[in-house]
């Protein structure tokens, strides 16, 4: 290790680019690592509570374990896919496509299913939607403090208000919720009522260990939203 950590460093002062390729399974840890908070909801129910105010009404979500709980959300419900546009490998982009969805179809009201790593990865984004402010987006964001999908690390989603972050960026609603009749109570507010709306909701750090992926690839998940939303 110590010989090509040598031979590293010599490339890196060249101005070139290294890595290291590591095997699954190669590294382990002794200590058995939990995370967790006090937050009583679980992400998997959220989306199956927004997915029921929503209806048919398109929902772009984030990456990771959101989008693939929003895919199984669909298929206990036998509902089609193609409502959604699942936003894989893009981490922090979920609510800049969802925006350029609501600015072309201002009738047609959109969901947007973010989390908080993602928002704090490109939060300039909420300071673009404050500006546009298009009449018809509700922006959700799912915050359980966690970087979920890649094994539960914290973010700092915890110490940072994004809901005052969301006032101060001109979003026309926003909401700060922590039960599921809170919950409810703002997503059907929000789809009643025109403007752009920021929804935080407090998420517990979990998912089913049986869950799913996509059994679509990305591609005609892209090509079905993209003609679904045509059609609005």
């Amino acid at each position: 290790m110590q010989a090509v950590l040598a031979e590293y460093k010599t490339l890196l002062q060249k101005g070139k680019n290294v890595a290291f390729v590591i095997r699954k399974g190669a590294l382990s840890y002794e200590e058995k690592v939990v995370y967790k908070n006090d937050n009583q909801m679980l992400r998997e129910e959220i989306i199956q509570h927004i997915v029921a105010v929503s209806e048919e009404a398109p929902i772009i979500s984030t990456t990771g374990k959101a989008s693939r709980e929003l895919f199984e959300t669909r298929e206990a419900n036998g509902q089609s896919h193609k409502y959604d546009f699942l936003t894989v490998g893009s981490m922090g982009h979920t609510s800049s496509i969802a925006l350029g969805v609501a600015i072309n179809k201002p009738e047609q009201k959109i969901w947007c299913i973010d989390g908080d790593g993602a928002v704090l990865m490109h939060m300039g984004a909420m300071a673009v939607m404050g500006a546009v402010k298009p009449q018809n987006l509700v922006h959700i964001v799912i915050n359980n403090g966690a970087h979920e999908t890649v094994g539960g690390m914290p973010t700092v989603a915890q110490s940072a208000d994004l809901s005052t972050i969301a006032k101060a960026c001109g979003y026309d609603t926003v909401s700060k919720v922590s039960s599921f009749a809170e919950l409810d109570k703002v997503l059907q507010a929000a789809k009643t009522t025109p403007g752009l709306h920021f929804i935080e909701v407090a998420s517990a750090i979990g998912a089913r260990e049986d869950l799913g992926r996509p059994t679509t690839t990305a591609l005609v998940n892209k090509q079905n939203f993209m003609e679904y939303i045509q059609l609005l």
